[in-house]
C-alpha cells in the first residue's frame, strides 16, 4: 500500500510536531538537545498548527499514521521536509517535495536550510550551497538555494 499525500489539516499538528522532534537528532549540535530550546519551541504543536494554517503544508499518511511532511512559506522557502525513517530512501521525500512545490512561483529562487544528512538529497534537486554551515538555536544546518 502506498502513502497518501494531502494538504495538512489543523488536526495534523500534534503528529507533525512528534515526527519532526523524532527526526531532529541529526541536526542537533548537542546529542542531548542542550541549547536547542528555541528550536524545539519552534517545532512544537502550536507552531505546527500555525504553519499549517498560514503556509503551503503537505503530509503523507499511511493507515491513518503521519509518516512525512513538507512545508513551504513565501516567497519560496522550504522550511520542512521530513520522512519517517522506515520510509526514507523510497521516493516519499521526492513526492512530498514535488507536491508542496506544485503551483508555487517557479520564477523565484527556492531556499532551504538543509540538515547536513539531507544535503545530498537537495543537491539532486538542483540546489547549491549558499554559504557556510551555520549553527543557531542548538542546531546545525547548511543554507542552500536553487535558482529559477
Amino acid at each position: 500500500m502506498q502513502p497518501v499525500l494531502r494538504p495538512a489539516m489543523a488536526l495534523d499538528a500534534q503528529a507533525a510536531a512528534a515526527l519532526v522532534v523524532a527526526l531532529s537528532r541529526p541536526f542537533l549540535v548537542e546529542p542531548d538537545g542542550a541549547g536547542a530550546d528555541a528550536f524545539f519551541a519552534s517545532i512544537g504543536e502550536a507552531r505546527q498548527a500555525q504553519a499549517i494554517a498560514e503556509h503551503r503544508y503537505w503530509v503523507a499518511e499511511l493507515d491513518g499514521q503521519l509518516i512525512g511532511l513538507a512545508g513551504l512559506r513565501s516567497p519560496r522557502h522550504l522550511f520542512h521536509l521530513f520522512v519517517a525513517e522506515p520510509w526514507q530512501g523510497q521516493g516519499l521525500g521526492q513526492r512530498l517535495f514535488d507536491a508542496v512545490l506544485e503551483g508555487s512561483d517557479s520564477a523565484l529562487p527556492l531556499t532551504v536550510n538543509a540538515s547536513l544528512p539531507a544535503v545530498g538529497f537537495y543537491r539532486r534537486q538542483g540546489f547549491a550551497l549558499d554559504g557556510e554551515v551555520l549553527t543557531r538555536d542548538g542546531i546545525r544546518f547548511q543554507p542552500m538555494c536553487k535558482s529559477p
